[in-house]
């Protein structure tokens, strides 16, 4: 036993380096060793015991903070109606983002979206449109003169006058007019209603950007199309001659026909929004 009690008893290293023993002699003349003894003064200070921390205060629940970041908004929106200057630079912020910082990690509060379409796809000849290039144009000046960085560009929309931002504005808002007729469109379609309705409203007319030649048009007809637009534009009765035609011959001469009559294809002509029915054809 007491073999086994010695075989147990273990010091540490840090009781080694400090604890010593004493050595007596028992009542029959044996030594006796009592080891592991720490003088009073050289007792190890305690370490000092942790306080507990603090428990953070829990967060809101989400109800509440819904509840009351609704009531923010709903102040922010009296405010904001208030203020027409600011509500005018926010409305700006946030429908041109998507356009000139498609990229940015600063998006607006307001929940107004701008769903640019891209009617160039579209176009076989882009740079033989006039109109594609007026707004390529008008984008590369915009872009020129708005800060780089998206972040800058909340500041730089506070600070412009009125005239400025509804420039811009008009631009912006210009970029997201849908009038595309896809295959699975029909002509009476809500969309394609209200752009005729909004030509209406800027006298507009398609004459001024469109003049139908061989390559935009009548070289991608058939014949008998290419002889009933020659029929309406100069309101003649088909000519003998144009029948024995090949259709590259005809498409010529259709093109120098028309030219400068204002004639237009059905598609592009101007519609009554509220009958749908197409205006008088130019003769």
């Amino acid at each position: 036993m007491s073999d086994l009690e010695h075989a147990q008893k273990v010091w540490t290293e840090e009781t080694l380096a400090i604890a010593g023993a004493i050595v007596t002699l028992t009542y029959n003349g044996t030594p006796s060793v009592e080891r592991g003894l720490i003088r009073r003064d050289d007792e190890p200070v305690d370490a000092p015991v942790d306080e507990p921390t603090p428990r953070e205060p829990a967060g809101l629940s989400a109800a509440l903070m819904e509840e009351l970041t609704a009531r923010k908004t709903a102040a922010l929106r009296v405010e904001v109606a208030r203020n027409v200057p600011v509500a005018l630079a926010a409305a700006v912020h946030a429908l041109a983002l998507p356009v000139f910082y498609p990229l940015g990690v600063n998006p607006s509060c307001l929940q107004v979206t701008l769903r640019e379409t891209s009617a160039e796809r579209h176009i076989r000849d882009e740079a033989g449109h006039a109109a594609v290039s007026v707004n390529a144009d008008a984008l590369a000046r915009w872009s020129e003169s708005l800060p780089s960085d998206s972040a800058e560009f909340w500041p730089w929309c506070l600070a412009q006058p009125q005239d400025t931002l509804l420039s811009l504005l008009a631009f912006v808002v210009a970029q997201a007019v849908n009038a595309v007729r896809l295959k699975a469109d029909r002509p009476e379609c809500g969309r394609l209603i209200a752009a005729d309705a909004l030509a209406k409203a800027l006298s507009f007319d398609m004459a001024e950007w469109f003049t139908p030649d061989v390559g935009n048009y009548f070289g991608r007809i058939s014949s008998a199309h290419i002889i009933a637009a020659l029929c309406e534009a100069k309101g003649v009765s088909p000519a003998p001659s144009w029948t024995k035609m090949k259709k590259a011959e005809l498409a010529a001469l259709a093109a120098r026909e028309i030219a400068g009559t204002g004639w237009l294809p059905e598609v592009l002509r101007a519609r009554d929004p509220q009958s749908n029915e197409l205006d008088e054809v130019a003769a």
